[in-house]
């Protein structure tokens, strides 16, 4: 392996572990609280904690849907949105200009 892909692995594994060693305590207490009680707003709590997980897909599409459909951006728009790689799962099956 080149010394600059072992640089960036190392750097990757360095990031990687960091993230897990700070957001895992505090990650397991919620989970704990979250499994083991009930308490006013738990519901809030819950919503709040999946958000990263639903958000992107939506705001993904979302961006689409006003970038080609709703026709914001113009042309430009049409042309970048049509030729992307759009997958399925976001989109509902929609093909893109050439399925029109």
């Amino acid at each position: 392996m080149s010394s600059p892909a072992l640089v960036t692995l190392l750097i990757s594994l360095k990031v990687a572990f960091w993230a897990t060693a700070v957001i895992l305590p505090p990650g397991i207490m919620l989970g704990l609280l979250l499994a083991r009680s009930e308490f006013r707003g738990k519901t809030f709590v819950e919503t709040v904690t999946s958000l990263p997980l639903v958000l992107p897909p939506t705001a993904v599409g979302y961006l689409l849907l006003l970038l080609y459909f709703l026709g914001v951006g113009g042309y430009k728009a049409e042309v970048l949105v049509g030729h992307m790689a759009v997958d399925e799962e976001f989109t509902g099956g929609v093909e893109g200009p050439a399925g029109f």
